[in-house]
């Protein structure tokens, strides 16, 4: 079985949850359970929209403590702290719970798979181009500095193309998220809630 984990911060929608009832009681929630499935949408939700039927979650402890302090909307202190949710769900169980635990690569994969299609991942930018994207708060220049074009192109200078669709995939690889569909995740599954201040 393996462990997922869950990366609260502070004012966000758990976090005032879980102030006034115990995750292990009322489980997880997505934001808005009865909202439209798309792959739209769960690019959205990647993209850091979670008001979506989506839960992220991931097998790193270490992703779940960075989005459990960047995401806090004020420095988690001991007296209101961030969390990082431990999970422990077996397969059978979770189709039980009628929640679907998907691998977002694959599902944007499988809509964006036409190489040559207006959905398409691919960029056209250097090999750093990824370094960028990956880490835009620090390496931001990789994915902001002009595409390289053949000599004697007249195009003008502009940013390599960054569509949705890759910009998902590869912070989905970066976070090693698993999206969750099907409403909440039961609170029996929760077994550890770390406070991380």
């Amino acid at each position: 079985m393996p462990r997922l984990y869950k990366g609260i911060g502070v004012g966000t929608f758990l976090h005032g949850l879980h102030r006034n009832a115990d995750l292990r009681q009322t489980g997880l929630p997505a934001h808005s359970p009865n909202m439209r499935y798309g792959h739209p949408t769960m690019i959205d939700h990647i993209g850091g929209n979670t008001d979506s039927p989506f839960i992220s979650l991931t097998r790193s402890y270490g992703v779940a403590y960075d989005y459990a302090i960047d995401f806090s909307r004020a420095v988690p202190t001991a007296a209101d702290p961030a969390y990082v949710v431990a999970i422990d769900i077996e397969y059978a169980d979770a189709q039980g719970a009628g929640l679907a635990f998907m691998d977002p690569v694959v599902e944007i994969a499988r809509y964006a798979n036409d190489p040559l299609g207006p959905n398409s991942y691919h960029h056209d930018g250097e090999m750093d181009f990824i370094l960028g994207v990956t880490n835009p708060s620090t390496m931001s220049h990789f994915r902001t500095k002009a595409a390289l074009f053949p000599p004697g192109n007249t195009t003008p200078p502009t940013p390599a193309r960054l569509t949705p669709e890759l910009r998902a995939m590869i912070r989905a690889l970066r976070d090693a998220e698993i999206i969750v569909h099907g409403g909440t995740i039961p609170g029996r599954y929760v077994t550890r809630i770390y406070d991380i201040h």
